[in-house]
């Protein structure tokens, strides 16, 4: 999660879920999703993508992604040169695409007009820079600031920059682990985690480790942290209160034990709302694979991510994304979830056994 606009880490999809929402049609049929030049160009076939059908331009041959893979579907239809050579856009050529060479843009024929596919726009809130020359000192006020490098993440981390990979803010949008990519790593803004694309397939060191055990966060000294899920709760009221809303409260005893034993099975499967509803949540946020380096502390981390979270409200200021549509529910779900119309909370967090990684969930009833 710009040649200087805000700082916006994580459209965020840190990981956000709803009740029967996720942001993804029920039925994508053979609406064409996206279209790139050749199969390497493919982003990462996720779990959001499943179902979706994509155009490899020198093939001429369309895939879907399925289980996690794209797997062939079709044969696409010729390029042709200008707008103008766009045959008709008949009920048999619904949903497919042709590509314009001389405007080098794809066109889809859709209820019976053929419309231009526009590139997405670039992520808001990240500064860019010529080289690591250029970049301003990884003071302690900028710790956790994320930077841009020819396409290149540096989050500066106890006072140096650290290269983590090639930035992508979402999941959805990782390319596909091809040879051509092995063993090179991609940044992912909105899960604050580096992957790398191993034997076709992109993984991460947490989940390397996924067999070790989980435990409650534990301060430096070795005792049990208290105090945290107030802490959580009054920076979730705050920012609620900037809106008139009224403030929740924290849920009893028993679900927030859930919700910590619920974090502690997400960080040993490595993924995001593994379990989501298991503590009889009707939304969940999830903070994936925190750092707990340098004695951080489970209120340090739940800081970090609701921030981030609630710095959502940002794409709905500027008028890129909509409350009310279900399609921009992946940038702004963490957002919609803290303003939503909820009365109780359970902020639960886990910790690896080696003590260097957590996993922080919100749970809304």
């Amino acid at each position: 999660m710009i040649k200087y606009l805000f700082v916006f880490l994580l459209t965020y999809f840190l990981l956000a879920c709803d009740n029967g929402n996720n942001g993804t049609a029920a039925d994508k049929s053979d609406i064409v999703s996206l279209q790139v030049e050749t199969f390497d160009d493919l982003p990462n076939c996720s779990k959001n993508r499943e179902g979706d059908l994509a155009e490899v331009q020198d093939e001429r041959k369309a895939y879907r992604c399925q289980n996690g893979a794209w797997e062939f579907d079709h044969d696409v239809l010729d390029t042709v040169k200008t707008e103008d050579d766009l045959p008709a856009c008949t009920g048999r050529k619904e949903g497919l695409s042709l590509f314009v060479q001389y405007e080098h843009a794809a066109y889809t024929c859709d209820d019976m007009h053929w419309s231009k596919v526009e590139k997405e726009k670039a992520d808001f809130g990240i500064a860019e820079y010529e080289s690591e020359d250029d970049l301003p000192s990884c003071s302690d006020n900028r710790e956790g600031s994320l930077a841009l490098i020819d396409g290149e993440a540096y989050i500066c981390e106890d006072k140096h920059w650290n290269d983590k990979g090639a930035y992508y803010a979402t999941i959805d949008r990782l390319a596909n682990c091809t040879a051509k990519r092995e063993g090179e790593k991609a940044y992912i803004a909105d899960e604050g985690t580096t992957l790398k694309c191993v034997d076709g397939e992109w993984v991460s060191g947490a989940r390397k480790s996924s067999s070790s055990t989980a435990k409650t966060p534990e301060s430096a000294e070795g005792e049990k942290e208290t105090g945290w899920r107030e802490q959580c709760l009054d920076i979730i009221n705050e920012y609620r209160a900037t809106e008139n809303l009224e403030p929740l409260a924290l849920a009893d005893e028993e679900k927030q034990k859930c919700a910590d034993e619920q974090a502690a099975a997400d960080l040993k499967s490595n993924k995001a709302h593994g379990h989501f509803k298991e503590c009889g949540e009707w939304a969940q946020n999830s903070g994936p694979n925190a750092s707990m380096a340098n004695g951080r502390k489970a209120a340090d981390v739940a800081k970090y991510y609701l921030d981030m979270m609630w710095s959502e409200k940002k794409l709905v200021e500027s008028g890129e994304r909509d409350l009310d549509k279900v399609e921009d529910y992946p940038y702004i779900g963490h957002y919609k979830n803290m303003r939503g119309d909820y009365t109780k909370v359970a902020c639960g967090i886990a910790v690896s056994e080696d003590g260097t990684t957590g996993w922080f969930n919100v749970n809304f009833y």
